[in-house]
């Protein structure tokens, strides 16, 4: 058996006088195109042929797509060194979570909620159960906030999430006076978050919130119709118009800059993207935040009724992110679209 012989090395020195290839990925799709990925988040779609003329190191700066290939960082020539630093002020800047480690702390005080959303992903318990089995103790609170406290980053998030913060609104209390305490010797810069459903929100709440600088993350899936289907309460109740009036009320107590909103989005909110933009402009706010189904939870159980695939929902956020476009340039509302899981990878999570 005879085992294949290289090529010289002087073939390949030949080959590489016009490019070198930059750090990729590929595959090849069902049509016999390829797909092209890399590090920094670029991609491109060449043909078989093209795919192939690259691969070889037969493009040249005349064909249509070698300039696209350049400044997407899949190729490097001797013209200029510029485009290398770009590629790594890029991967740098997408890199850059990982400076000072973990900034993102999630303290879930509580499991119980008095929603009964179809998509919870954490499988929460009702607001009467077992505080001894389902609420977060103080002994791992103190815990959770030593550790929060021994990251290396300089700049860090506190978020209350659940279930629901609010069945639990004393051990958030008493989760910020600690940190604030344990901080005067450690000198962090901390952001607090709730993450609350808002439907059982008292003055005394926002109050606390006003002089604790606290912000607000709460849930809005769209119009009443499609809220209500959502996100209702767990005794059957229409959430919509408590939730709507709250966000009013925190926004009058903390400032409009103060309260964030999410939608879910369902198989029921595909048909509705411009309605759902108009109800976060009617609210005045001044992002949405687009979220698709994560498979955990409740969510297991009902994909079924409520779940559609990812074209599904990439023609939907694509939508929205159109409608979002002009509005943006028709009106004097300005609100932002992001998402995660699908299109962007994203801190947040779900309200309640």
């Amino acid at each position: 058996m005879s085992l294949a012989r290289f090529h010289p090395r002087e073939h390949y020195s030949k080959l590489g006088e016009s490019y070198q290839f930059l750090p990729f990925r590929f595959d090849r799709r069902g049509k016999g195109d390829y797909l092209l990925t890399n590090e920094v988040g670029e991609y491109i779609v060449l043909s078989a042929a093209n795919f192939r003329t690259f691969t070889t190191h037969r493009a040249t700066p005349h064909d249509p797509y070698y300039l696209d290939l350049k400044a997407k960082h899949f190729l490097s020539d001797n013209q200029s060194s510029a485009h290398i630093e770009l590629l790594a002020s890029k991967y740098r800047t997408k890199k850059s979570f990982l400076d000072g480690f973990t900034k993102l702390h999630i303290f879930v005080t509580s499991l119980r909620c008095n929603q009964s959303c179809p998509y919870c992903q954490v499988s929460r318990q009702g607001s009467d159960a077992d505080k001894r089995v389902f609420d977060m103790s103080p002994e791992v609170l103190r815990r959770s906030v030593d550790l929060m406290l021994s990251s290396p980053a300089p700049h860090i998030t506190m978020e209350f999430q659940g279930g629901e913060p609010l069945v639990n609104f004393d051990l958030v209390k008493d989760a910020v006076h600690l940190t604030k305490s344990l901080n005067e010797t450690v000198g962090k810069q901390i952001d607090y978050v709730v993450c609350t459903n808002l439907s059982m929100l008292t003055d005394d709440h926002l109050e606390f919130c006003k002089e604790n600088n606290l912000v607000i993350s709460t849930s809005l899936d769209g119009p009443e119709f499609l809220h209500d289907k959502n996100r209702p309460l767990s005794n059957g109740t229409a959430s919509h118009t408590i939730v709507t009036k709250n966000i009013t009320r925190a926004q009058e107590a903390l400032g409009v800059e103060a309260v964030s909103a999410l939608m879910t989005t369902t198989k029921n909110s595909l048909n509705y993207a411009r309605e759902i933009v108009d109800e976060y402009l009617r609210m005045n706010l001044g992002s949405l935040f687009v979220r698709d189904l994560n498979p955990f939870g409740f969510a297991v159980k009902t994909v079924a009724s409520i779940g559609y695939d990812v074209g599904d929902f990439i023609r939907f956020y694509k939508e929205i992110l159109d409608y979002i476009n002009r509005c943006n340039s028709t009106c004097h509302s300005v609100i932002y679209g992001v998402v995660s899981t699908y299109a962007k990878e994203s801190n947040k999570d779900e309200a309640g």
